[in-house]
């Protein structure tokens, strides 16, 4: 080998290492060739991004693929070589396929976007657990409620109420009645005839006019406290003596709320509708006119703010009434039921849309549009996933998602008066499957 080809040999071997240097610190850096097809000279040097992902459980299986057609096999594709948590580097910039699977879940897909350097977290997604529905009661579909605690499920027609924490069914007495609630400590179920001790299944009953129609009963924060109206009165009941008294009459009330000691009312007076705030001594405190209405009805939604809905024009109305210059908050039409996160943001639906509403922002958010009417909708404050029911199955939407996806997770005959137990992640629900009709629980989680 002569002196020149060994100069041209070393000359070679500098240029190599001075470019392999040159693309190592680039790859280092996050950049990559793009050997997609049709080639482009602009973004034949593409800087990558990252993306990160977390499961609640852990260990699910990451299936990541990107749109585009590439030269490289497996260049940005990526089949099963990751379970979560997992953080994948160096993705070209551009749509993907996430999936992710785990044995006994239901599988969650979406589309994601990579952006050129940066990263995208995808954190907390929950999975959901691919199980069917236990039968708990055997009985006629009705309507269902659940006690403060999530320990008690009432059933009305049946005069029945089930101990979920001990499997047990608690039979009511006979008595006809029309209007029920749970004391706070969920202790007891007042009704307009009795009150029943669901502790030691006592019945008591309570001083009251036998000759009127009772309605309306409401709780307060005071355990021992509970609220009922008769016409325009408005009566306080002590549960431990089972004594009442009169604490207001009221004009041509609609309905009224109970809420941080103090009493909330809707009535009527000379064609006009107002908004009063009263003391439970019986003080007025405040006193709003809203425009008049004879179908206006209190939302107890835990926002702190009063909650009015007109359900005939579908609107809800947001008020601080002790605000002297803005007491209406927001206007929200196409209003059919909703749930609040917080004190600002509100989740909603009409018949055929879930909507996300940002109060500080006054900002609103299509989550989905579905083409069965929506029957009822659920959110999970601390889980941050959203259920929904049409009248024959479940959809689940999971907040973290970037397109709020939904997955079917049931389908059955019929579906009525689905509640959502955040403490343990299940759905109850009256329902229908096959020919046997029933109450049923669905785990989620």
């Amino acid at each position: 080998m002569n002196k020149q080809v060994r100069s041209a040999l070393f000359y070679a071997f500098i240029f190599l290492f001075l470019i392999l240097t040159f693309l190592i610190s680039l790859y280092a850096a996050g950049y990559k060739l793009n050997l997609s097809w049709p080639l482009k000279l602009d973004s034949l040097l593409l800087k990558t991004g990252t993306l990160e992902i977390s499961t609640s459980p852990k260990g699910a299986t990451v299936f990541l693929e990107k749109e585009q057609k590439v030269f490289l096999a497996n260049q940005d594709k990526y089949l099963g070589e990751h379970k979560t948590p997992a953080k994948i580097n160096q993705l070209f910039p551009g749509s993907y396929d996430l999936k992710l699977e785990l044995e006994g879940y239901w599988p969650w897909q979406d589309k994601i976007e990579i952006e050129s350097g940066k990263a995208l977290y995808v954190n907390n997604l929950i999975l959901f657990k691919k199980s069917l529905p236990l039968l708990i009661y055997t009985s006629l579909t009705q309507d269902i409620y659940i006690s403060p605690d999530y320990n008690y499920l009432l059933l009305p027609f049946s005069k029945k109420v089930i101990n979920l924490k001990k499997d047990e069914i608690i039979n009511l007495p006979e008595n006809k009645f029309s209007a029920w609630q749970f004391s706070t400590d969920s202790q007891k179920l007042i009704t307009d005839t009795y009150i029943f001790n669901l502790d030691n299944q006592e019945i008591l009953s309570f001083d009251q006019n036998k000759d009127k129609a009772l309605k309306n009963l409401k709780c307060s924060d005071n355990k021992k406290i509970s609220f009922y109206q008769i016409n325009n009165d408005i009566f306080e009941l002590n549960l431990d003596s089972q004594t009442s008294d009169k604490i207001l009459s009221l004009n041509s009330c609609q309905d009224y709320l109970i809420k941080e000691n103090n009493l909330f009312s809707l009535e009527n007076e000379s064609q006009k509708t107002y908004l009063r705030k009263y003391s439970l001594k019986g003080e007025l405190l405040k006193s709003l006119e809203l425009p008049y209405n004879l179908n206006y009805q209190f939302l107890e939604l835990d926002n702190g703010f009063i909650n009015i809905v007109h359900r005939k024009n579908q609107q809800l109305y947001i008020i601080d009434i002790d605000n002297q210059y803005h007491p209406i908050k927001a206007k929200i039409n196409n209003f059919q039921q909703g749930t609040w996160q917080g004190s600002n943001n509100l989740l909603y639906a009409n018949d055929f849309e879930i909507y996300s509403y940002n109060l500080s922002s006054d900002t609103f958010e299509l989550i989905t549009r579905v083409s069965t009417k929506i029957e009822n909708l659920m959110w999970h404050p601390d889980r941050d996933y959203i259920i929904y029911s049409t009248q024959d199955s479940f959809y689940i939407i999971n907040w973290q998602s970037q397109g709020y996806t939904s997955t079917k997770i049931l389908s059955l005959q019929e579906i009525q008066s689905p509640i959502l137990d955040i403490k343990n992640n299940q759905v109850y629900f009256s329902g229908k499957i096959g020919q046997q009709s029933g109450i049923y629980k669905l785990s989620v989680q």
